[in-house]
């Protein structure tokens, strides 16, 4: 995960969101489904639409691709799960309940299989974590890398769908569990000297190698009426946020001392910045946690008074921590730090940007 200039022409998501518009204006009009009628197409976390009265059938996809989001020094089981939690996470970020995945492998000539198996591994332990069946699939050739795209069918109640265009003024912005560790691990990963051999930094590592899309937290919360926006956090809070903004054409305001960051990232930044001769300021925690991208935690919008918002746990996938407001106004993502608030640009990580590094 890395913050990058944006591309002034391509609106504050940069290329990647540019591209997606430019591609989904070449296959026309969203056509009428034969289950039902289609209630999301191109442009939030799935595709959804009516499959039975009451009810609302979500479809998403999810690539990982070796030397782009996953590395050889990884092991393939943790590849294997992040791949499929990343894929599943974006139904739960819809208040949806993940159901079944199909998968779409392509091998490059001279892999071991034994390494597919690790990989398969991965996939069937998180699976049953996640409460997902993988019913089938798909494996060819390819002379270029290895690459795993994974497809999720889910449902939720037609009355209770998260949508990024639903933030209202009025809402708090909280957020699930803890953010910043997965960057962290991807840092002490890439060390050419291995990470230090504290307990700090395998926490972080495995906070990176094995992520859990929120499905039990978006359970808990959709007990209850009141959250009107949802996404989770795949590039970054940071971006996350602009979804939010734009797409509810609204203003988010991020309150940087609320931001719930790892505990482990307080030392780890401590001994980055001693090895480098520097000094970590006050901020740099919340600062580092706001572009940490593969967190796949929960952002949602709901009503100051949401029930979830006094759970401690929800189902051992909390706390629901608030961070922010939405407020009227173009859309914009503001960083309050004590008494002083910045326009933010999106941070984390970004396709079509993309250069081979971390950081």
């Amino acid at each position: 995960m890395k913050g990058r200039a944006q591309d002034k022409g391509a609106g504050p998501l940069g290329p990647e969101f540019r591209l997606i518009e430019q591609l989904a204006a070449h296959l026309g009009p969203e056509p009428p489904l034969p289950g039902g009628d289609l209630a999301c197409g191109i442009g939030d976390d799935a595709a959804v639409w009516e499959t039975a009265p009451g009810v609302l059938g979500l479809l998403t996809i999810d690539t990982v691709v070796e030397n782009v989001h996953a590395f050889p020094h990884e092991p393939p089981s943790a590849v294997g799960a992040r791949a499929l939690t990343a894929a599943v996470s974006d139904i739960p970020a819809m208040g949806g309940t993940p159901l079944v995945a199909v998968i779409g492998l392509q091998i490059p000539a001279g892999i071991d299989d034994r390494r597919l198996e690790q990989l398969y591994d991965g996939i069937r332990e998180e699976a049953a974590q996640l409460g997902v069946a993988v019913v089938g699939g798909d494996v060819v050739d390819t002379p270029g890398p290895l690459a795993i795209s994974i497809a999720v069918f889910g449902t939720a109640p037609a009355d209770r769908l998260w949508r990024r265009s639903g933030a209202r003024p009025g809402d708090v912005l909280a957020v699930t569990g803890h953010l910043g560790g997965s960057r962290a691990g991807v840092e002490l990963l890439a060390l050419d000297g291995g990470p230090p051999p504290d307990a700090w930094a395998a926490a972080l590592i495995e906070r990176h190698l094995r992520p859990r899309a929120r499905v039990k937290a978006a359970a808990a919360v959709n007990r209850h009426a009141g959250v009107h926006g949802g996404i989770d956090i795949s590039d970054g809070l940071s971006s996350e946020a602009w979804h939010l903004a734009l797409d509810s054409k609204v203003r988010v305001i991020i309150d940087a001392g609320a931001i719930p960051v790892c505990p482990e990232l307080d030392p780890f930044l401590r001994w980055r910045a001693e090895a480098r001769g520097e000094v970590v300021r006050v901020e740099e925690t919340a600062l580092y946690a706001l572009d940490s991208g593969e967190e796949f935690e929960l952002l949602l919008t709901l009503l100051p008074d949401h029930p979830a918002l006094a759970e401690e746990d929800l189902d051992g996938e909390g706390p629901l921590s608030v961070i922010g407001r939405i407020d009227e106004g173009p859309p914009d993502v503001l960083l309050r730090e004590g008494s002083r608030e910045r326009s933010i640009a999106p941070g984390g990580w970004s396709h079509r940007e993309y250069d081979g590094g971390e950081g």
